[in-house]
């Protein structure tokens, strides 16, 4: 939410932040009322809610998505880099939210007067999910920096593309406006000198990493910092961060990752 947090000091809400924001609208609605469902039909059934076997799967699979959530906050578990250290409860998330569109299906068939929400949450889910799709294949390979519409301000209130994707692309594009032998560049971490590998022995030959900023031509970074220190220097706009910008990728509106020209 737009604070430099150390991972050891997180808020209790961080994970569940992060799966808010960056899940598809239409997942949440339909986790949300599997949830409900399930909780409905507990309160009415009671203990004969587990005499039925689909019931006990559903109620394991909760359990399976909310018990290492709930650890992570209760034990205050050090996260970092959003929620990828819980994305293998993502799949219980899944079938809770089928849950949740069977709950509403059944629902609109005891009354017509219902009808019409079930077919208005459908088709907005279509909606949802055409977009999604519609936002992998136009901003592939870099589908990890996906944020719903409940993220905001992207640029102030999240981190993004921690993994690096993106520097294959802007490395590339560096390659194609410089044409010097040797380009030295400075990066703020290690990500940057193994993406060369990505390269045929020629083009890197021609991406020359440098341990300091003083011997670079230019400077390479993601929109993701480790400390104040840096993340000051980028707003106030301090060198290198005034220099001029040779390279620079969104996606959907929100930057990634910039190469600055300071020589």
């Amino acid at each position: 939410m737009g604070e430099l947090i150390h991972s050891s000091s997180i808020p209790w809400h961080y994970a569940p932040v992060w799966i808010a924001v960056t899940s598809p609208i239409a997942i949440l609605v339909l986790f949300l009322s599997g949830i409900f469902s399930t909780v409905l039909e507990i309160k009415v059934k009671g203990a004969a809610f587990l005499s039925e076997r689909n019931n006990r799967i559903d109620l394991a699979i909760t359990l399976l998505f909310f018990g290492p959530l709930l650890a992570v906050i209760q034990f205050n578990s050090v996260l970092y880099n959003g929620w990828r250290h819980l994305y293998f409860i993502y799949p219980a998330m899944i079938w809770i939210s089928i849950r949740g569109l069977k709950s509403l299906w059944e629902y609109s068939s005891v009354s017509k007067k219902s009808k019409w929400i079930t077919y208005v949450i459908i088709v907005l889910g279509v909606i949802n999910a055409t977009e999604v799709v519609h936002f992998m294949i136009k901003y592939h390979p870099h589908q990890s920096v996906y944020f719903n519409q409940l993220a905001g301000n992207v640029e102030k209130n999240f981190e993004r593309d921690y993994y690096g994707v993106s520097y294959k692309k802007a490395l590339t594009l560096l390659l194609s406006q410089e044409k010097s032998d040797t380009l030295k560049i400075f990066s703020l971490d290690f990500i940057g000198q193994i993406n060369r590998m990505n390269f045929t022995k020629e083009e890197a030959e021609r991406l020359y990493f440098v341990e300091n900023i003083e011997e670079a031509d230019y400077f390479v970074t993601l929109r993701n910092f480790r400390n104040d220190l840096e993340y000051n220097k980028f707003l106030q706009k301090k060198f290198p961060y005034n220099k001029q910008k040779v390279v620079d990728i969104y996606v959907n509106k929100y930057n990634v990752i910039e190469i600055f020209k300071i020589k």
